[in-house]
């Protein structure tokens, strides 16, 4: 399907993914934050034992109005098998795990397809990114939603562009399709994946793909588009599509944006906290460990994380930009498409740019 390899990178390539599949797996822990994985885990039990997409967490099971449902889905072929979740958390988080280890070949794969760099420097700094403490903490420690949304945003992409190179597309478009719906129903942000591949179609004059793709993606979000409605929420955000129009999401009483200015301000907030703490912190963890934090806080050298921060984003840039001159696929569009969705959103936090961290 993709490109040749020797048998030398080859062997490469497995010796990577065995080593970071064994490092997952002594790395998993049972355990729950009580925050969005436990949400997750109460969903799957509701979808597993007949009780529709609810929270059975609060009185009268009231349908979940925020999380899509493709995450609890996936999960919930656990919870059939272990009804008692808390007790079974850790078959919970070998799934999460699993995610994860499947993303890494497909991330490898994309990569070297846009990328020019040698096969073991790629599988280097691809083993980098998924064995970065943050991928780990949200693969290993938490049953949350990343690792599946890395796994199947990236796999659409790999196989929308591979599509575009075939004689005869339209099998391999169809499963970027598929692939491209199954991030959305497993994170909002998928609508990113969706957007980005018609824009990418309508780029590369690819008219009759674009309109049966876009076609194809709004028959697939109509079930869910509609049960939203019916309970008064946004039709593909859900109660995110709400939240998206406050100025701040954690206000009880939350003012909506009304201005330019507001949007304007938010972008710029985020990109801030993006640059010079996200960034830094998902590039170099040690900076935000106690003992190097404590130290430059002592030492009154502060300074360094968000500098690190600002070089970051120029190397980052420089790089995007050297990409774009040799030529514009799916993945320029995604990047720039998701990074504007993540800029406008009402919170900036280390979880919104791990998606694209490989």
């Amino acid at each position: 399907m993709f490109q040749r390899h020797s048998l030398r990178v080859s062997r490469l390539w497995l010796l990577a993914w065995a080593g970071v599949a064994a490092f997952y797996f002594l790395t998993l822990a049972a355990q729950t934050s009580g925050g969005d994985d436990s949400v997750y885990l109460i969903l799957a039990k509701a979808l597993a034992t007949g009780q529709g997409f609810s929270r059975l967490d609060i009185a009268g099971n009231p349908p979940e109005p925020q999380y899509p449902p493709g995450w609890p889905l996936l999960l919930s072929g656990v919870a059939f098998l272990f009804p008692d979740v808390v007790n079974h958390l850790i078959a919970f988080q070998a799934v999460t795990a699993l995610c994860s280890i499947l993303a890494f070949p497909v991330a490898c794969w994309l990569l070297r397809r846009n990328s020019s760099v040698p096969d073991g420097v790629l599988i280097f700094l691809v083993s980098l990114a998924f064995l970065n403490p943050y991928m780990l903490f949200v693969s290993c420690q938490q049953t949350l939603s990343e690792p599946s949304y890395i796994l199947f945003s990236f796999l659409s992409i790999l196989l929308l562009e591979h599509a575009v190179d075939q004689a005869r597309p339209w099998g391999w478009m169809a499963l970027a399709l598929l692939t491209g719906i199954a991030s959305y129903y497993i994170r909002v942000v998928g609508l990113t994946v969706l957007f980005s591949t018609v824009v990418y179609l309508c780029w590369k004059r690819r008219w009759l793909a674009a309109m049966l793709y876009g076609a194809g993606a709004a028959l697939l979000l109509s079930p869910w588009a509609y049960r939203n409605l019916t309970l008064g929420l946004s039709p593909l955000g859900g109660a995110y599509g709400d939240i998206f129009t406050w100025k701040d999401y954690t206000a009880l009483d939350a003012n909506p944006i009304r201005s330019i200015e507001d949007i304007v301000g938010r972008i710029v907030n985020n990109a801030q906290v993006h640059i010079l703490r996200s960034n830094p912190g998902l590039f170099l963890p040690a900076l935000r460990g106690p003992n190097i934090a404590g130290f430059l806080q002592g030492a009154g050298l502060t300074w360094i994380g968000p500098a690190f921060g600002l070089f970051l984003a120029a190397a980052i840039l420089i790089g995007f930009l050297n990409q774009v001159r040799k030529g514009i696929k799916l993945t320029e569009i995604y990047v720039v498409v998701y990074l504007g969705f993540i800029l406008l959103a009402p919170w900036a936090v280390w979880r919104n740019v791990l998606p694209i961290l490989p």
